[in-house]
C-alpha cells in the first residue's frame, strides 16, 4: 500500500457533503462533528429537523458518531489575555461579550450538546478543558504554593455543572490533556481535578486519548497510555501521530509555540506514520473501550498532518493505519508512502490567526505608529501590525 489515491477521487468535493462521500469511500464509518457544525437547539426541540440531520449523514455514509465541543472548552474555562485569540471561535452573537460571559455561553452549550449526544444515542463527548491558569504555566516569577490545586480546583467548580448533565446523559466526557492551551497537562492533572467532583461523576471524568500532544513535545505518549489505563481513565479520543524532530537547526527547547509550525521541531502529523507504538497504544484503549462499553468504540481520526500535506491521501492513509492497529497488523509509515501533490490548504493555513499583533501587545496609537515607523528601517514595512 502506497497511500495514493486514485486519479480524480478528489475532483469532485466541492463541499462538506463531497468530505463525508470521500470518507466513506475510505471505508470511515461515521463523523465526529462539532456542536457548532449542527443547530442543535432545533435538533434537541423538532423531531423532525432531528431525524433529516440524521438521515442526511447516513444517506452520506458517515452516520453522526460522537459530538465534540473543543472550541466551547477552551471557552469554558478562558484566561482575559486570550480573549483576542480565542473570541474568533465564539458564535457571532457572543464576540461582545465579557470573559465571565463567554464562560457561561460556552458551559451552557456544550450542555446543550451533551443533551443531543444522548438523544443521538452516543456515550462519548470530546473536548478541551480549557484553563485559567494557562498563562502561569512558567515557575518565574515563583508561583502562590498550592497554586496547581487550588487551579484545577476552580476548573473543577466551572466543569461540576457540565458533568451533572454528562452523568443524567450518561456520556463520558473525554478531555484531551498535554494541549498548550489547557489547565491538564497530565494524567495527574486529570486525577486531581477528578478528585475534586463529587465521587458520583468521577466515571464520566476521562481521558480523551490523544498521544500526539506529548509525542510531540519529545515525551512518550503511549507512557501517558499505560497510566491511564491503570486508573480507568481512558476512552478513545482522536487517532494521529506526534513527532518531536530535535536537529542543529531547531530549539532544544520543547515549548516552542512562538515558532511558526513548519520551524518548530515538534510536528502532527497522519495516525500511524510516525509514531508506531503510540499508534498500537491508541489502538489498546480503543479495544478496551469496545469490551467494556455497551455501544460501539470508534476512533476518530484528526486531520492535522505536516508531512502528508494532502488532506484526503492522509484521510486514507490514516483510516488503513486505523483499521490495521486495531487488527494488530504493522502500520504504513511515512518512508513507505508515494506522495501526493497538492496545492490546497494545509493544517498551518487552517491554524492561521487573524488576530493583529498589535492586539496581543496591548498597543496605543501612539505606540502603534512608532512601531510600525521602526519596522520600515529593520524591512517589516509589509507586515501587518
Amino acid at each position: 500500500m502506497d497511500g495514493a489515491i486514485p486519479p480524480g477521487r478528489t475532483a469532485h468535493i466541492n463541499g462538506f457533503d463531497d468530505v463525508c462521500r470521500y470518507a466513506a469511500d475510505c471505508s470511515i464509518t461515521g463523523i465526529d462533528l462539532p456542536i457548532g457544525m449542527l443547530d442543535v437547539n432545533r435538533m434537541l426541540n423538532d423531531d423532525h429537523f432531528f431525524g433529516e440531520t440524521v438521515e442526511h449523514y447516513r444517506q452520506l455514509g458517515t452516520p453522526i458518531i460522537r459530538l465534540s465541543s473543543h472550541t466551547d472548552g477552551q471557552l469554558l474555562s478562558l484566561h482575559s489575555a486570550y480573549k483576542p485569540r480565542f473570541v474568533g471561535f465564539a458564535p457571532k452573537t457572543d464576540k461582545k461579550k465579557s470573559v465571565r460571559r463567554l464562560e457561561q455561553s460556552a458551559t451552557e452549550r456544550i450542555i446543550d450538546g451533551l443533551r443531543l449526544g444522548k438523544k443521538l444515542g452516543t456515550n462519548m463527548h470530546q473536548t478541551f478543558p480549557g484553563g485559567r491558569s494557562v498563562p502561569h504555566h512558567d515557575q518565574w516569577s515563583t508561583l502562590p504554593k498550592h497554586f496547581r490545586e487550588i487551579s484545577l480546583l476552580h476548573l473543577a467548580m466551572q466543569w461540576e455543572p457540565v458533568f451533572e448533565v454528562a452523568a443524567e446523559c450518561k456520556q463520558e466526557i473525554g478531555f484531551e490533556i498535554g494541549h498548550v492551551m489547557e489547565s491538564i497537562q497530565s494524567v495527574d492533572d486529570l486525577l486531581l481535578f477528578r478528585s475534586f467532583l463529587p465521587k458520583k461523576l468521577h466515571r464520566y471524568v476521562k481521558w480523551g486519548v490523544d498521544t500526539s500532544h506529548f509525542d510531540k513535545e519529545g515525551d512518550s505518549g503511549d507512557t501517558h497510555v499505560e497510566e491511564a489505563i491503570k486508573h480507568n481513565l481512558d476512552i478513545p479520543g482522536h487517532a494521529k501521530d506526534g513527532v518531536f524532530q530535535e536537529s542543529d537547526s531547531t530549539p532544544t527547547r520543547h515549548r516552542q509555540n512562538a515558532l511558526p509550525f513548519a520551524e518548530q521541531a515538534g510536528k502532527f502529523a497522519t495516525f500511524g506514520i510516525m509514531n508506531e507504538a503510540s499508534a498500537h497504544a491508541f489502538g489498546r484503549v480503543l479495544w478496551r473501550h469496545h469490551r467494556r462499553s455497551s455501544v460501539t468504540s470508534y476512533g476518530v481520526l484528526e486531520g492535522e498532518c505536516m508531512f502528508i500535506l494532502n488532506p484526503f491521501q492522509s484521510m486514507r492513509v490514516g483510516a488503513e493505519n486505523l483499521r490495521a492497529v486495531i487488527n494488530d497488523k504493522p502500520v504504513t509509515s511515512l518512508n513507505q508512502i508515494k506522495l501526493e501533490q497538492w496545492k490546497g490548504k494545509t493544517f498551518e493555513s487552517f491554524a492561521e490567526s487573524s488576530v493583529k499583533s498589535s492586539d496581543l501587545l496591548e498597543l496605543d496609537q501612539k505606540e502603534l505608529n512608532k512601531l510600525r515607523a521602526r519596522a520600515y528601517q529593520y524591512g517589516l514595512g509589509n507586515v501587518a501590525i
